[in-house]
């Protein structure tokens, strides 16, 4: 009886070790992924500062084509705020005319891939 209560006490200890082990690895990876979060956010508000303060037009889009940033320059040249642009497709906010024939781009795309 006494082996076994040893036995037991060891398998205890060996898993509060290993439990030990595996919370510090977890601590320090929380740590890491807080600081990388802060570093993306003082990253971001950076960058909105920078595109914000540009003298030319500036819409950032995400892949889908979705309108995620519009600076003051834009806003004035489009007619509309950031707050109605956010979300909207850029080719609803941004119209380009052809300098030739006057006619606007359906699909904004054609320009870019032409490019």
């Amino acid at each position: 009886m006494e082996r076994y209560r040893t036995h037991l006490e060891e398998l205890v200890e060996e898993r509060s070790s290993e439990l030990k082990i595996t919370n510090d690895k977890l601590r320090q990876e929380i740590v890491r992924r807080t600081n990388a979060e802060k570093a993306l956010v003082a990253e971001k508000e950076s960058l909105a500062v920078t595109l914000r303060s540009i003298g030319d037009g500036v819409i950032s889009t995400d892949t889908k084509g979705n309108i995620t940033l519009i600076n003051k320059v834009a806003e004035k040249l489009t007619g509309w705020t950031e707050n109605e642009a956010i979300g909207k497709r850029l080719d609803e906010v941004f119209h380009i005319i052809d300098e030739k024939t006057r006619e606007r781009y359906e699909n904004i795309m054609e320009i870019f891939n032409k490019l």
